[in-house]
């Protein structure tokens, strides 16, 4: 997909400080790819969705496998990354 529109993804993207940031980020019609190990959106967010709908991706970041995968399916999706705001908590400890 070829489009001059910033790309985010936004870890813990669905709630708390994440939704606002996300709120913004569609506000200013920033391409967002919402994270969140549930992927249940707020309402509040719909009405900031109409245009610039964002994409949403179930991943927890403690795992590798997913923290690759998020990148692999913003690229695929949207053509790039161009920031990352890491928002969700994890507590690394062995890699899984």
């Amino acid at each position: 997909m070829s489009n001059h529109k910033p790309v985010g993804i936004i870890t813990g993207g669905t709630r708390g400080i994440g939704l606002g940031i996300a709120k913004v980020f569609l506000k200013h019609q920033i391409q967002t790819v919402l994270v969140s190990r549930s992927a249940k959106l707020e309402e509040s967010l719909s009405s900031y969705a109409d245009a610039n709908p964002p994409l949403f991706l179930s991943a927890d970041i403690s795992k590798k496998a997913d923290r690759e995968n998020i990148i692999k399916y913003t690229i695929d999706a949207l053509g790039r990354c161009d920031f990352l705001v890491n928002n969700a908590f994890c507590s690394f400890g062995e890699e899984s």
